[in-house]
Order: structure tokens, then sequence, then C-alpha cells
């Protein structure tokens, strides 16, 4: 949360000028992409994107002033990346668990046992009394040179979560461009799902869900 992103690049961030790093901190910090969307007893499904926290935070307070709450079978936030702002207000206000956010930060399946931030796995039994469902999956995209993987890796960097697509070392086949690169990353999709009760403060329908989804969405 101090940080503003994965504490792995901590180090990176010591080698910035203090005002460099400063503004980087800031930005990383209240960087908002959520995506809210709102399925109507009619069927038809409401958008609302939010790109700042301020608008985040009037948006969330203005759900305890909404009228039409009955009108909604569902609301759904959808959000790109992680940030501090992000996960204070969406936490906050729909009472998720920081132990949701925080599975998202990195993407291994293995720690080194000497980072003092890593989070040792629940039991099974403390697991099965969490509110949500953890995905964790890979996926693949093609690069047709070695450039544009480069450039996908920092593109990578850019995200507050660690998502680092890997070279899987397997483009020998016959019929593949030469220097092409098949790059793997790994990634984590949860899926955060409660009931509300309409005379409860903040209450949006019959359910509230929360979907978080981070890697490369283009």
């Amino acid at each position: 949360m101090e940080i503003s992103t994965t504490p792995v690049r901590w180090t990176g961030f010591q080698k910035m000028k203090q005002a460099d790093k400063e503004a980087e901190r800031d930005e990383r910090a209240k960087r908002t992409k959520v995506t809210r969307l709102d399925y109507l007893s009619t069927g038809e499904v409401v958008p609302q994107k939010y790109k700042t926290p301020e608008g985040l935070r009037t948006a969330l307070e203005r759900e305890a002033q909404e009228n039409d709450s009955d009108k909604r079978q569902l609301r759904l936030f959808i959000v790109e990346d992680l940030s501090r702002e992000v996960i204070e207000l969406l936490g906050a206000h729909l009472d998720i668990e920081p132990a949701f956010f925080r599975e998202h930060i990195v993407d291994y399946a293995w720690y080194n046992t000497r980072d003092r931030w890593v989070d040792p796995p629940n039991l099974n039994l403390v697991a099965r009394r969490n509110r949500w469902v953890p995905l964790r999956f890979v996926t693949a995209r093609y690069f047709k040179e070695e450039a544009s993987f480069q450039r996908a890796v920092k593109e990578a960097e850019r995200f507050n979560v660690f998502r680092r697509p890997d070279d899987d070392q397997n483009n020998k086949s016959m019929w593949d461009k030469k220097g092409a690169i098949i790059g793997i990353t790994r990634t984590r999709a949860s899926f955060w799902l409660s009931s509300t009760d309409s005379k409860k403060k903040g209450a949006v329908g019959k359910y509230s869900a929360f979907w978080i989804r981070l890697g490369f969405l283009r």
C-alpha cells in the first residue's frame, strides 16, 4: 500500500530521483480503471466507467441515496489492474477482505521464503470460508519478432501488479516465422459475490458482485 505497486519493484524505485519516485508512486496509487455494469430487471445492461478515484468515490457514496435499486438484479464492478485508492474505496464500501486483493499482487505459484512480504497460504478449512472464488491460469500471445515481445515486457511493467510475459522457448516449428516468440503470462481472476439487504446502506439490488481480472486485456 505504501509502495503503490508490487514490492518486487521497490529496488527499481530506489534507483530513481526522489522527485521522479514520488511522482511515480503517486500516479500508481491513484490509478483507477473501473467499469460498473448494472443488470436491470428489464434485461438491459447499463455501463459506467470511472477513471479517477474521486469519480469512483462519488458514485459509491451516491448508492445510499439511490431509489431504484429494486430495478436491478445485479451490480458488477470490473477492475483492470489494482491501486491503493481502488482497493480502499471498493474494499471499504463492499466489505471485501484485504486477502482478496492481496492474492493478485504477484503471479507466482511458489514463493521465495526469504521474501518478507509473502502471505502464507491458508489451510483448506480456512479457505473454504472465503467469500470469493480465485482462478489461476496462463494466457498465451504470439509475437512476430523479438522487438514486439520486449515492448510487451515493458508494457507489463506498467501494471501495479506483477504480470510478466515469459518466452516459452518452444518456437522451433517449421511453419513458424523465424524469431517469433510465444509469450506465456501467468494471471489470476477472482469473483466475489454477496447478497444485499435492501434496507442496508449501499444496497444495490439482490446481489453485489466484484470481478477482478488482471493481465493483458487488449
